[in-house]
């Protein structure tokens, strides 16, 4: 039984590294979109770390990166930069590799 109880905590433990992993990639990738989608839109550098930052936010509220997404899509749109869906998800999947590739190399 000890056997098995060792086993069940050391799978408790990956998954909660895993879930931690997710979560450091999710919240960089969504800094490094905010970062593209800043300079697209256009904004001082000054603002430009408090517009990724702020999604951030988002990751924490909300799961998934859709939400990131649309909030990007309609900034764009406010702004009469008309990105298609498929480019602002092609540059978050684009971050995600970055992010992942920056997690994995903290190990």
């Amino acid at each position: 039984m000890a056997a098995f109880d060792d086993r069940e905590r050391a799978f408790e433990q990956k998954f909660k590294l895993d879930e931690e992993l997710k979560f450091k990639a999710s919240s960089r990738a969504a800094h490094l979109l905010g970062v593209w989608a800043a300079h697209e839109l256009g904004l001082a550098e000054t603002e430009v770390e408090n517009y990724a930052l702020s999604f951030i936010d988002d990751v924490i509220a909300h799961s998934g990166h859709e939400h990131i997404i649309a909030k990007i899509e309609k900034d764009l749109h406010d702004r009469g930069i008309n990105h298609s869906h498929y480019l602002i998800e092609r540059q978050f999947d684009d971050a995600m590799g970055v992010a992942l590739s920056q997690v994995m190399g903290q190990g």
